[in-house]
């Protein structure tokens, strides 16, 4: 029997309390327990001996482990390097071990001479002369 103490309980010896509640020091045992239940100090509840493995395959927080005697955790690790080489590139990293950045610098002067959207993505400045409108 395991008891749940409503009311609380000091152990003064190894298997030994004091209930301030009642005044009363009582040995644990069934006869104890059950005469709590009875007067409302204790209720009595099932002890859940974890058994079985539980497979963990992904990361994660808050995984309830409670109920299970042991956990396998085989989580796939990132492996492989990935090349970066441009800006803007969306890949998903986390499946690699290495990321290696290879993106070319801009070089050079663009001149602009006249209104418009240009592509200036390669070169590290611009030049921008652009003449009076009629």
């Amino acid at each position: 029997m395991y008891l749940k103490a409503l009311k609380p309980f000091t152990e003064i010896l190894d298997g030994v309390f004091f209930s301030p509640a009642c005044g009363s020091i009582f040995q644990a045992t069934a006869e104890a327990g059950a005469a709590f239940i009875s007067e409302g100090l204790a209720e009595e509840y099932t002890l859940i001996t974890p058994a079985g493995k539980l497979d963990i395959t992904e990361n994660g927080e808050g995984i309830d482990v409670a109920q299970y005697a042991t956990a396998d955790v085989a989580v796939p690790q990132p492996e492989g390097n990935v090349e970066l080489t441009e800006n803007g590139t969306n890949i998903d990293i986390a499946e690699y071990a290495t990321a290696t950045v290879a993106v070319p610098q801009p070089t050079g002067t663009f001149s602009i001479t006249e209104n418009g959207t240009y592509d200036i993505t390669n070169y590290a400045s611009v030049s921008v002369s652009v003449g009076e409108q009629q």
